[in-house]
């Protein structure tokens, strides 16, 4: 039993060590700014991400629509299908995710475009 409580109370104390040293480094990230947003609401970070991301899911597309006909083992080709499947659902999302973008920045120039034929009139 007191092996136990023993056990207990260095894992305890291990485990405190941990949290305190990793709150110390975590303490500066505060500090950081968020990254600067684009006119559209997002950054060029992560337009930059949704890019490559579309980049590497088209050629995965790409190979398992090669692969799909060539699939002999029924598994394999319900894998195949699964990956066409959310390969397919990721570059809506992102399409649609960039779509937005473009709208907001498209009817921010139009707002400021119509701002500034009020005011010279």
């Amino acid at each position: 039993m007191n092996r136990r409580l023993l056990l207990a109370a260095i894992a305890a104390a291990a485990a405190s060590r941990v949290a305190t040293s990793s709150a110390q480094q975590a303490a500066p990230a505060q500090t950081i700014k968020p990254p600067a947003l684009s006119q559209g609401g997002i950054s060029e970070a992560q337009l930059k991400h949704i890019n490559d991301t579309m980049a590497v899911g088209s050629l995965s597309l790409l190979l398992s629509r090669i692969a799909l006909p060539k699939a002999n083992n029924p598994l394999l080709t319900q894998f195949i299908e699964f990956e066409i499947a959310e390969q397919e659902t990721v570059a809506d999302v992102l399409k649609a995710i960039q779509k937005t973008a473009l709208l907001r920045v498209q009817s921010r120039r139009r707002l400021t475009l119509s701002s500034c034929k009020t005011s010279t009139m």
